[in-house]
């Protein structure tokens, strides 16, 4: 919603608003790790990802409950530094850091390995309008999916590295450089 949002950063930053942006709250999160990418489906369900393949989730919102922290790590299966996050609902997700895309249909409990690219590296925005369709950028051609990631298509791009994607739906994305 236009008031909730989420933003990650270098030494374990993690900062919640609920006013647009006016006032921020740290969460807590580690001390050492950088995180690079973070995602909600909704205020509570979010997944963080960063350095060393590290993956943090949340069903509270980020918010602690009997003095525990709100978000749980998640086994990602790669030390791969992880960029990129996006899900669709509460199960099925993808993230993407170096070469590849890894996609989950359980919330993240488990991650496959769907792709790893030799014309497009370091990957870093991923975005998906529904369970089968999406793309990824980095430096090199966008990749695009219609199947969920099963397979994906090389887009040729004008420039040399895309660092952000958004979509409304299948017909209407932008990238940028």
């Amino acid at each position: 919603n236009p008031k909730e949002g989420w933003a990650v950063g270098g030494f374990g930053s993690i900062v919640h608003t609920e006013d647009g942006g006016y006032a921020w709250e740290i969460q807590k999160g580690s001390v050492r790790d950088n995180y690079y990418g973070v995602f909600f489906v909704d205020k509570d369900h979010g997944w963080i990802v960063g350095d060393s393949g590290k993956i943090l989730h949340t069903t509270t919102g980020g918010k602690s409950r009997l003095g525990f922290g709100g978000w749980k790590p998640q086994k990602s299966g790669t030390s791969v530094g992880l960029v990129g996050v996006h899900f669709v609902d509460k199960h099925t997700g993808w993230i993407v850091g170096g070469n590849g895309v890894a996609h989950t249909n359980d919330g993240g409990e488990t991650w496959q390995v769907q792709a790893r690219f030799k014309e497009t590296r370091h990957l870093k925005p991923i975005y998906f309008v529904d369970r089968n369709t999406g793309w990824v950028g980095g430096v090199g051609p966008i990749q695009h999916t219609r199947d969920g990631g099963k397979t994906w298509i090389a887009q040729p791009i004008p420039t040399g590295s895309i660092t952000a994607i958004h979509c409304l739906d299948v017909k209407h994305c932008w990238a940028a450089e």
